[in-house]
């Protein structure tokens, strides 16, 4: 049995790998279409000043010496990102956009994430992500766990050693309470009480990654913590985009497959929340195979790209 499953994922593999160099990115042609690709100095300092000041007033002001410095080094490098990810020209400033968020990963620390390479996976994937949030500035990433009671200082996180020592400590074992621990340990002492006292000065893209439903609380946990985050930054106010939130899987269960899908298909978290349909692990096997180191980072530049597009005003 176990070997005919195998068989079916190395299949499915080699029949996306085959067509996966050549088509992967075609959907960027239709993103920002209506937007001017930034090119001089000049362009990238107009193009972020206008996003900020759609969604992001609240946390820079005119003039913000780390804006000015973003927008320096975007226009400086703009072309080589391009070139070292094989990105779409229109899709390299959402880069300079994520700049200014925070990164923060919750990740799926149950039992099940040690079948296959799930933890591998998850490792990897929030190393990309360090990366990608440094591409234009020296800035590390948080990671949170769902049972690990121990990570409230995984904070600045950026190079491969202190994501691997950090890692390294947690035991995979517990429930999956995604709602729950999203609440506990992300928006309430990241977002929402910084709002509330004034000292939330950057935006926060949080990433979560499980292999499962949620398990040990109720199914509307989840859904329920994002919306009482996007509630109470309007109630501050911030406007939306302040909290960007983006839900993947690693692993091929088929329940966590219903609960994304059950998400995406929610009319109260419409342009809240982010469903990333495909599977982390499997996609950076096929990246593997395709030979491209960096196509697994396109891909989550890709991936975030979009999520921006569906949370914030995107028309300046």
């Amino acid at each position: 049995m176990t070997s005919d499953l195998d068989s079916e994922r190395e299949e499915a593999i080699d029949e996306i790998v085959e067509g996966v160099v050549d088509c992967f990115f075609s959907e960027f042609r239709k993103a920002l279409s209506h937007v001017k690709v930034p090119q001089t100095e000049k362009d990238y300092h107009d193009y972020v000043w206008r996003f900020i000041e759609k969604n992001l007033s609240q946390h820079y002001q005119r003039g913000d010496p780390f804006v000015e410095e973003l927008v320096k080094n975007a226009a400086a490098h703009a072309k080589d990102l391009t070139q070292e990810y094989d990105l779409k020209a229109e899709v390299t400033p959402k880069v300079v956009i994520m700049a200014l968020y925070d990164f923060v990963i919750l990740c799926d620390d149950s039992g099940s994430m040690k079948r296959g390479g799930r933890i591998q996976s998850l490792q990897d994937t929030c190393q990309c992500v360090a990366d990608i949030a440094g591409l234009l500035q020296p800035q590390g990433i948080s990671l949170r766990f769902l049972n690990y009671p121990d990570d409230q200082h995984f904070d600045q996180l950026a190079s491969q050693d202190d994501i691997k020592s950090k890692m390294s400590g947690v035991t995979y074992k517990g429930f999956t309470r995604l709602g729950t621990v999203l609440g506990s340990k992300i928006t309430e002492p990241l977002i929402l009480n910084k709002a509330k006292l004034n000292q939330f000065k950057r935006p926060v893209i949080t990433i979560i990654i499980t292999d499962g439903c949620p398990s040990g609380e109720p199914n509307d946990y989840f859904q329920q913590a994002i919306l009482n985050c996007k509630k109470g930054l309007s109630q501050l106010p911030f406007e939306p985009a302040s909290a960007i939130f983006i839900i993947s899987r690693v692993g091929n269960d088929p329940d966590a497959e219903i609960f994304l899908s059950d998400l995406r298909m929610s009319k109260d978290l419409e342009g809240m929340l982010y469903c990333c349909k495909q599977q982390l692990d499997l996609q950076q096997e096929v990246f593997r195979r395709a030979g491209n180191g960096n196509q697994y980072s396109s891909f989550l530049i890709k991936l975030f790209s979009e999520a921006l597009e569906g949370q914030a005003d995107t028309d300046w």
